[in-house]
């Protein structure tokens, strides 16, 4: 295992060194095509590493020996991304590990990390949903794969596309300000427009839980789940 490491220690040594001191200027037009494509097959596979390893540190509650106060938190304070972007790819990690071929398209460079994501989703409600994810992720678009993913998880909740429409047609978001000065929010939609507005609203409010606890206060916003 200490000789793993020090592989991977030395090849990341040498691969920022070597990344540091090319001047991609010198190269032809060609042979920048085919290094966007190699740093790209690169990146998918240290995307995949970094994932399982992800999935490793939740399991064995290693994130506890830090600051932070959940895997999620550890994850964006170590990479600099969103707490939403965080608890995506702890989501993803955790899914990965009853989902041996979609790991095993992620390894092998056949899937990116997006579209991991995407048949994760799927084969969590409906495993029998991976292998016909997989296939479509090797010949579709993102958005299709996406609009794939929804229509299993739409049917695995018993909900036909033409309900689903249904919502869509009749989807509204109002807000307004009541006669207290306070601030009202109130809307329609489908669950897959609902997780979208959740994206954006989980994150700020994890940034409020986490002052409140800094600060010991408690914080009583509630969180919802599409």
């Amino acid at each position: 295992m200490q000789h793993m490491f020090e592989w991977f220690v030395n090849a990341n040594r040498e691969y920022r060194d070597r990344v540091a001191g090319l001047d991609v200027d010198t190269l032809s037009g060609a042979d920048a095509r085919r290094l966007a494509v190699l740093a790209e097959e690169m990146r998918r596979a240290a995307d995949a590493l970094f994932t399982l390893a992800v999935g490793r540190v939740d399991r064995a509650g290693a994130w506890a020996g830090n600051t932070a106060r959940s895997t999620e938190e550890w994850v964006a304070t170590a990479t600099g991304v969103s707490w939403g972007e965080a608890k995506g790819r702890v989501e993803l990690a955790g899914a990965l590990h009853q989902l041996p071929e979609t790991t095993a398209a992620l390894t092998e460079g056949r899937i990116s990390g997006s579209q991991a994501a995407l048949v994760a989703r799927a084969a969590s409600v409906d495993p029998h949903a991976e292998y016909r994810m997989l296939d479509l992720a090797g010949r579709a678009s993102v958005k299709e794969l996406k609009d794939a993913a929804q229509r299993v998880v739409a049917s695995a909740s018993g909900q036909t596309d033409e309900e689903q429409a249904a919502v869509h047609r009749t989807r509204f978001l109002r807000t307004w300000t009541g006669t207290d000065g306070a601030f009202h929010l109130q809307g329609r939609m489908t669950k897959a427009d609902g997780a979208k507005v959740l994206a954006v609203l989980e994150p700020l409010m994890e940034i409020e839980f986490t002052n409140a606890r800094r600060q010991g206060r408690r914080e009583e916003i509630g969180r919802a789940h599409v």
